[in-house]
């Protein structure tokens, strides 16, 4: 199997390649390249804003807790209340705002505590509300509030302060057991409740999106504070130190943060949604862009290289096929002093010199040529003439006068056609030279009559090709006139014209042969007619042959081959 040719890569398409790599490749990265800075600087901002916010958190927090260990501190610090400690108890429940002066100040003071209880070792239950009128319920179970270390603090996350009459709304506990100074035991066991409220002005400051949460976890990781409710894979999480998390198939970033004070960690639960969002924006405004700079860039490049580069070659090229096919009057139109119209003032120098050198060196030798095959045509006429008059001398001698006037009216015919030089070309058809040698043989009848036998073998696909006006007529008329003249039988004379496939190519064949006395070829070339021929063969065709087989006795055949691309080509070398 044969290869098949590659085809040549076109100079458009390798402008788009080149377009290609040195704007859509860099174009494409800038869409990847941009967005994703941008969405790897806004986390990073993100994330260093909260660290530094969570700082000021984490100093509120701590205030916060420092002001309710503060106030865990009153059994010492307040005169009053230590007294009432001390005092033999009998299970009452006392309402300090009753007793103790320091209280009708505790609103004032401490805005955000709601009630203070303190459980005497005596066995009373000594309390302060903001509500004047709520008090302890009798009875209630406060050995949970226990912890059994003294000096100690723990803290209970939002709930509801059942141990009062009346429903409250959540509250945080600070819960503290204190020592007695000098005794060294258990004096009581303070429970603080406070307003969640702190802990919503503490987060408040970080000003946050509503997609961010914030939880505070104690020592052992139980929430005393969120900002939103939380489900238990989220709080898991937490617990294990997590710092990614899918809520809702969206990304979200946990910042952590530990207090001293407690033990406490801090957890915000940043949304990356709105990151994502503005990142949306900025690929689309990418996408704008690029679109914007690749049809731009596409659009001048094109405008470029249609104006500059293809258009002037395609001109070129077409100014080259031109000159190709012989036409040298065109040229090569230039307006710009780039390389490609360098190149077509050298094309149009070149066609210049072309013309100049044709004009000194081609036509010359064609003049020539022509001038050589005129003479010999003009030889092939007087020779035609005479042995024409030979016959109609014949004819006047044996008196016939009907074939006479015949004779000279075909003679007059083919003196008209032998004599005509239409276009001044010297060129005919196989139609209009087969019609001449069947007026030719009509007059040799007259003159022979049976003696003279005439076959025509004619291809008509060939009746419009060209060839050289009597270029078959000399080698019938020389099979009559060294054959049929001479003889005393009858002489076959065949005419064949066809078309024959020889060595991949196609040929004109024309054959011209007689059964006659022959002659030896090696001796005898034939005669002017036969020279002539070939002569006007080797003027008029490239590649043509002329073949002349004769046996002595046998007969002479005579074989031209004409190319056909040669016939059918109309510059035929004239």
């Amino acid at each position: 199997m044969k290869n098949k040719k590659k085809q040549p890569v076109t100079l458009r398409l390798l402008l788009y390649i080149i377009f290609s790599i040195c704007v859509l490749i860099p174009v494409v990265c800038f869409m990847i390249v941009i967005p994703s800075f941008f969405r790897r600087e806004m986390n990073t901002q993100l994330l260093d804003d909260v660290e530094s916010k969570l700082v000021s958190v984490s100093n509120e927090l701590v205030n916060t807790i420092l002001s309710l260990q503060q106030i865990s501190i009153l059994p010492y610090s307040d005169k009053e209340i230590f007294e009432l400690l001390n005092d033999k108890g009998n299970n009452s429940i006392i309402n300090l705002s009753e007793k103790v002066l320091f209280f009708d100040y505790m609103k004032l003071l401490y805005n955000d505590i709601t009630s203070l209880i303190i459980l005497g070792e005596n066995g009373n239950i000594y309390y302060y509300h903001r509500n004047q009128n709520n008090s302890v319920k009798k009875d209630y179970d406060f050995s949970r509030y226990k912890i059994n270390e003294q000096n100690e603090s723990y803290y209970l996350g939002a709930h509801y302060s059942d141990y009062f009459e009346k429903t409250n709304p959540k509250v945080f506990s600070c819960v503290k057991e204190v020592i007695h100074p000098y005794e060294k035991d258990l004096l009581c066991t303070v429970i603080i409740d406070s307003e969640s409220s702190i802990f919503n002005r503490a987060f408040a400051s970080m000003n946050m999106n509503k997609n961010t949460t914030s939880i505070l976890l104690d020592s052992n990781n139980n929430v005393i504070y969120s900002s939103q409710n939380i489900e238990d894979n989220i709080l898991e999480s937490l617990r294990a130190g997590r710092n990614e998390l899918l809520i809702d198939r969206n990304e979200n970033k946990i910042v952590y943060r530990k207090i001293p004070i407690g033990n406490w960690t801090i957890a915000i639960i940043v949304s990356m949604e709105s990151i994502e969002n503005r990142i949306k924006v900025i690929y689309l405004v990418c996408i704008v862009a690029s679109l914007i700079t690749i049809l731009f860039s596409f659009a001048v490049l094109r405008y470029i290289s249609i104006k500059y580069m293809l258009k002037p070659l395609s001109e070129m090229g077409h100014v080259m096929a031109e000159v190709e096919k012989g036409n040298l009057n065109v040229h090569f139109n230039y307006k710009s002093r780039d390389e490609i119209s360098l190149l077509g003032i050298k094309l149009n120098q070149m066609i210049n010199e072309l013309q100049t050198l044709i004009d000194k060196e081609y036509k010359l030798v064609i003049s020539q040529k022509k001038a050589e095959y005129r003479a010999l045509q003009s030889r092939i006429k007087p020779h035609f003439l005479y042995n024409s008059l030979n016959c109609i001398v014949g004819l006047n001698r044996l008196g016939d006068t009907s074939r006479l006037e015949t004779a000279i009216l075909d003679l007059t015919d083919m003196m008209r056609y032998s004599l005509s030089n239409e276009n001044n070309s010297g060129w005919s058809t196989i139609s209009d030279e087969v019609n001449f040698i069947k007026q030719y043989i009509h007059l040799e009848k007259l003159r022979f009559e049976d003696k003279l036998q005439f076959k025509l073998d004619y291809n008509y696909k060939t009746q419009n090709y060209k060839i050289p006006k009597l270029l078959i007529q000399p080698l019938v008329e020389n099979a009559i006139v060294h054959n049929v003249e001479k003889s005393l039988v009858p002489i076959p004379v065949i005419v064949k014209i066809d078309l024959i496939n020889k060595v991949n190519d196609c040929y004109l064949q024309i054959i011209v042969e007689d059964k006659g006395s022959g002659f030896d070829t090696s001796i005898n070339g034939g005669g002017i007619g036969l020279s002539n021929v070939r002569e006007r063969l080797k003027y008029g065709y490239i590649g043509s042959e002329m073949k002349v087989d004769s046996i002595i006795e046998v007969g002479t055949r005579i074989e031209i081959l004409i190319p056909i691309k040669e016939v059918c080509n109309e510059n035929i070398n004239s």
